[in-house]
């Protein structure tokens, strides 16, 4: 399992975004989501082999980078390597 680190990044402004506010939000790789009953969902590493299913609510995705609401904090490990055989095997 490859974990990493969520960092805090600004907000990218959006074409329908008109405020001028610059907002903060988490950024993940776009690779960590899981999608499944009409929900994302991460992995959350908690140490010593452990991991949690954690449903989050996104922002914006650019690319490889997710933006995040809710759902996880700045410092969480987020697995973001083979997440879905992962969550399959968790969900069983």
């Amino acid at each position: 399992m490859v974990g990493i680190d969520t960092k805090l990044y600004n907000e990218p402004k959006r074409k329908e975004n008109s405020n001028k506010e610059n907002k903060q939000a988490i950024c993940i790789s776009s690779k960590a989501l899981v999608f499944d009953n009409s929900r994302y969902y991460v992995l959350k590493y908690q140490g010593n082999g452990i991991a949690i299913i954690t449903p989050v609510e996104i922002i914006n995705t650019i690319g490889d980078k997710t933006y995040i609401a809710s759902g996880i904090e700045v410092g969480d490990q987020i697995i973001a390597s083979q997440a879905i055989l992962i969550y399959d095997t968790l969900n069983n």
